[in-house]
């Protein structure tokens, strides 16, 4: 069983088990209202994090698991490979997936409309 390990920088340690979320495809961007900046507050250690106004949930396992849901997402940030995520406006609604490389500027939803959450990802750190 590939379990997430999580670092807790000022997150709080959520258990987190392996499966697969149907999430249907589609991309955060501009049009969506998603700024696309880099922060400091996304630079760390973490291959993947998602960053809430309170807390800051770091993984680094590789694979395909679900994480939460984490609500009221300020940032999601790739520090290291890729990973694939999926991601709503608000809990219960019609999820996206978003693809996000090392290389990519962290995801701010900052300005999104709603309380953003993210639930599942898929890693290659």
């Amino acid at each position: 069983m590939n379990t997430p390990r999580r670092i807790a920088a000022t997150a709080s340690v959520l258990a987190a088990g392996l499966g697969l979320l149907g999430a249907t495809s589609a991309s955060a961007s501009p049009a969506d209202g998603v700024r696309v900046t880099k922060t400091a507050a996304a630079a760390s250690d973490c291959a993947f994090a998602v960053v809430t106004p309170g807390n800051r949930y770091c993984y680094n396992d590789a694979g395909s698991y679900s994480i939460g849901p984490i609500t009221g997402v300020s940032f999601v940030c790739v520090n290291s490979g890729w990973a694939v995520y999926s991601w709503a406006y608000n809990p219960g609604e019609r999820h996206h997936a978003k693809l996000q490389h090392q290389s990519d500027p962290c995801d701010d939803y900052n300005g999104v409309p709603g309380n953003t959450v993210v639930d599942w990802v898929e890693l290659h750190p």
